[in-house]
């Protein structure tokens, strides 16, 4: 099996030559290639060729054709700051007066701010490595986009404040974020990762995001009625109390970072059939452990994910001088859990 052919296989729930490794890597990708951060972020032609050299490099199987969560604010007018080597990020939000809704309109995402650098990576990636590998291209889901477009302190004061108003952004940005994903679609991408970090249970109560459940459903719906094979839902932290309201998005993939006890997610999401991909600890395992820890981990999380519907990879992205050898390790992990089991 190729990489592609394991994460279509790991997503109908059937059995592999071995579980698919596909760890969210950016900013490492962009170290990888030796260009900055800010490279990445601003020229699609560079992030594919970091994206394809660091898959290159370690065997992954799919790739996650995206730069920062301002994407979409920024097409949308918000301003933002793009350094060498951090992420880049709203400066000045775009919708100071929520008056100002009403006369925004829906982005051309060939067009609009930094929309056409990921759209243009994913068609080279799709391009050079789409029989290959699975590509993945990163939007935001509703909330997120929101969060970019008035501000992230002050959309969670609207939820309390304005709550009219908000169900409004929200229709809005969910319109947004479908005509931007139909267009990485239409650029060769397989599936879509739609980042939802806002909706953790560490920053809006699980009844609140009960109620943004309905906009992701039909963001999803609308995605896969366009051409998507599948949609992975990003939701940081731990996500236990809001597991049986991500399933009724009906996303096909849920990204569960560190703090979720993967067996426990299993049994929950297990009769929804959702496929798992996770969940080593980006920070204290990848890039400050050892590989003997990224070894343990891997094995851990692949025995408590299963032979069937998990992929190995990282809780979230994997940080710029991320140790090689501790990505290396989790291939070696893989390797030696599937000789195990032969």
């Amino acid at each position: 099996m190729n990489g592609k052919q394991r994460i279509l296989t790991a997503v109908r729930r059937e059995a592999c030559d071995r579980v698919p490794v596909f760890p969210c890597a950016h900013y490492f990708s962009a170290g990888v290639a030796g260009m900055s951060v800010r490279t990445f972020s601003t020229d699609g032609d560079k992030m594919a060729t970091a994206l394809l050299r660091a898959a290159q490099r370690f065997g992954w199987d799919g790739i996650n054709p995206g730069s920062d969560v301002a994407v979409e604010g920024e097409a949308l007018g918000s301003t933002a700051e793009y350094p060498d080597e951090g992420p880049p990020h709203v400066t000045r939000p775009g919708l100071i007066d929520p008056s100002d809704l009403a006369r925004l309109g829906v982005p051309n995402p060939l067009r609009a701010g930094r929309m056409p650098v990921v759209i243009r990576a994913t068609e080279i990636c799709a391009r050079e490595a789409g029989d290959e590998i699975y590509i993945l291209p990163v939007i935001m889901g509703p909330l997120n986009c929101a969060s970019q477009l008035r501000g992230v302190d002050q959309v969670l004061l609207d939820t309390v404040d304005r709550p009219e108003f908000v169900a409004e952004l929200l229709d809005f940005c969910t319109e947004v974020v479908t005509e931007y994903g139909k267009a990485l679609i239409d650029a060769g991408a397989h599936g879509l990762l739609v980042g939802e970090a806002l909706c953790s249970p560490r920053m809006i109560s699980p009844a609140f995001y009960r109620s943004i459940v309905s906009r992701q459903r039909r963001l999803v719906e609308a995605l896969r009625k366009h051409g998507a094979q599948h949609v992975l839902l990003h939701i940081c932290g731990n996500v236990k109390r809001i597991l049986p309201a991500m399933v009724e998005t009906t996303a096909d993939i849920f990204d569960l970072d560190w703090q979720v006890n993967l067996a426990e997610a299993k049994c929950v999401c297990g009769p929804a059939r959702v496929t798992m991909r996770g969940n080593l600890d980006p920070a204290a395992v990848l890039l400050h452990g050892t590989p003997e820890v990224v070894y343990r981990k891997s094995v851990e999380a692949i025995r408590a994910g299963g032979d069937r519907g998990f992929i190995l990879g990282s809780g979230c992205d994997v940080a710029p001088g991320t140790p090689h050898e501790n990505l290396d390790a989790m291939n070696a992990a893989v390797r030696d859990e599937c000789a195990a089991c032969a």
